[in-house]
């Protein structure tokens, strides 16, 4: 049966800011709690509503839970994209071998295992060319501090182009079917006129003095079984930025750490153990609150003593004084070492249940005396591995 095309036209009319404003009017929740986990981890990730580049962030009494997710993070990109190594293998099937008689001949057997190994370094060439590393990290951490990101295929034109474009969970929203397909995703980014075609430019002068920045949304619906792409400078729309797709080359990539049946967004490593997070924050706290108030010291001097204030002031180290120093001189002490040393059990039970969540290589060392030098080892060579990744791409 055949299906009635869609009009790009009246499509263009429906507006991305429009659609953009309905789908994020009802992710309150996603987005607050999103922040929180952002919070006691990698605040930068996901900085509270309204936040600009200039104000500062309330950084968290503990780096464990950035340390954990940065080392996660590393260790699956790592995995995913090793540096200078493909990471696939093609060897000919054991049908074709069979088929074309490979294996009774060696010479062409090396030729297709050497077509194959042609095929593996191509695909690892055109990976460094569009430098999907770095952005490829950043998508990691947010999936796993938040649940949810948005990665965006893009076309690698300048050897500075990266061929893959990030989002952050404020800055698009996404709808799902029950079973989780996307079927609508719009995307908000502010752009500087400056980076816009004349064209675009005279669209913005219709409402007056054309502005510092101006707000982008871009968004991708699918309609009778292709994606329609269009764009939205603030309410106007740009006309000749329809473009359209099949399920196959869709550039965007809406990812989630754990889908949920009937949810637009997804649950992050770090949201299902929030509590153990909330506490070791409230447990650092109250151990450096401490800790300050047993450091301060405080002398006090008895009521109506012989020994003079001025002189204990004034006086030198191994000087002599007049007065009975043991009784009219005392020392304000707090003496909650018992109590601290509760804090500290709970901190590091607290710290090895995470590590052993966040897969850090230090939650697997036994606590004895006679634990073997292969054990430090294995954590020398992972932390090795886990920081190779952001080495390279930094360089």
């Amino acid at each position: 049966m055949a299906t009635n095309p869609v009009d790009e036209q009246e499509l263009l009319e429906e507006s991305a800011l429009a659609r953009f404003t309905e789908l994020d009017g009802d992710r309150g929740t996603v987005l607050d709690t999103a922040r929180l986990c952002s919070a006691l981890t990698l605040p930068y990730l996901l900085p509270p509503d309204s936040h600009k580049e200039n104000d500062s962030l309330d950084n968290p009494y503990q780096n464990i839970g950035a340390r954990l997710v940065n080392n996660l993070a590393s260790k699956i990109t790592f995995t995913l994209i090793p540096p200078n190594n493909p990471f696939f293998r093609l060897y000919p099937s054991a049908g074709t071998v069979a088929t074309r008689g490979l294996d009774e001949s060696t010479e062409e057997l090396d030729k297709a295992n050497q077509i194959a190994v042609a095929i593996e370094n191509e695909a690892q060439k055109r990976i460094a060319k569009e430098s999907i590393g770095v952005p490829a990290i950043e998508m990691m951490k947010s999936l796993i501090v938040t649940g949810n990101t948005l990665g965006v295929k893009i076309k690698v034109e300048t050897p500075l182009d990266k061929g893959l474009k990030t989002y952050r969970l404020d800055n698009y929203v996404a709808e799902r079917d029950y079973r989780g397909n996307l079927l609508d995703v719009v995307t908000r980014e502010t752009v500087s006129p400056n980076t816009l075609d004349d064209d675009l430019i005279a669209l913005l002068e219709e409402s007056g003095k054309l502005p510092d920045e101006v707000i982008l949304y871009t968004r991708c619906v699918l309609k009778k079984g292709k994606w329609y792409e269009y764009q939205y400078l603030n309410d106007k729309a740009v006309e000749d930025s329809m473009a359209t797709y099949t399920d196959e080359d869709m550039p965007y990539m809406a990812l989630r750490w754990t889908a949920i049946n009937g949810h637009n967004y997804g649950v992050g490593l770090v949201e299902q153990h929030k509590s153990d997070l909330i506490t070791l924050e409230g447990a650092y706290q109250l151990l450096l609150e401490s800790a300050s108030v047993s450091a301060r010291t405080l002398f006090g001097l008895r009521a109506g003593a012989l020994t003079d204030l001025h002189d204990l002031q004034e006086a030198d180290n191994g000087s002599f004084i007049f007065g009975d120093l043991e009784e009219d001189v005392s020392v304000l002490r707090v003496e909650k070492h018992n109590d601290i040393a509760i804090v500290e059990n709970i901190i590091q039970m607290l710290t090895k249940r995470l590590e052993q969540v966040f897969l850090a290589s230090s939650s697997a060392v036994r606590d004895s005396e006679r634990t073997k030098h292969t054990w430090f080892d294995i954590i020398i060579l992972n932390n090795l591995e886990g920081s190779r990744v952001n080495q390279k791409e930094a360089i």
